[in-house]
């Protein structure tokens, strides 16, 4: 299990190193932008179920993204208690700039991979992620971007 420790670690990195390079947001907001991005609007109690965090973090986190013009608020019409958030047109832009230079740097660390040997690396890491969405007990739920599985 050592080396999903240190992918772990490898990728905060990564992400930190796009935070301070290239201007982008940080984890916790990323997280957001891509369940936006892949789902359409949600409500916020969707958000915090997917992201495994509690309504304040939720909150905050969609402040963020709103106060920057990324998203927007909408209450939904037939239960006008609930909240639901969506990227605005600028939030797409953030998400295709994040996806942008997440490639870029991937094509520089992957620069002298085979292309068989980066198709392989694209497969593992599609049944990882879904082993660790069931490790994580979120196999009765649809997984963001996915079918249902």
């Amino acid at each position: 299990m050592r080396a999903i420790d240190a992918l772990a670690l490898a990728q905060r990195r990564l992400g930190g190193a796009m935070q301070r390079e290239a201007a982008m947001p940080p984890a916790s907001i990323s997280a957001v932008v891509h369940l936006l991005a892949e789902r359409g609007s949600l409500a916020f109690s969707d958000l915090a179920c997917e992201l495994d965090i509690d309504a304040p973090a939720v909150s905050k986190r969609v402040a963020w993204l709103v106060e920057q013009g990324y998203a927007e608020r909408t209450t939904d019409t037939a239960d006008r208690r609930a909240r639901h958030v969506a990227l605005t047109s600028e939030g797409e832009t953030l998400h295709q700039a994040m996806n942008a230079e997440l490639t870029r740097r991937l094509d520089i660390g992957l620069a002298d991979w085979s292309a068989e040997d980066t198709t392989e690396l694209l497969a593992y890491a599609e049944r990882l992620t879904d082993a660790l969405w069931r490790a994580a007990d979120h196999a009765h739920r649809r997984r963001p971007g996915r079918a249902d599985t």
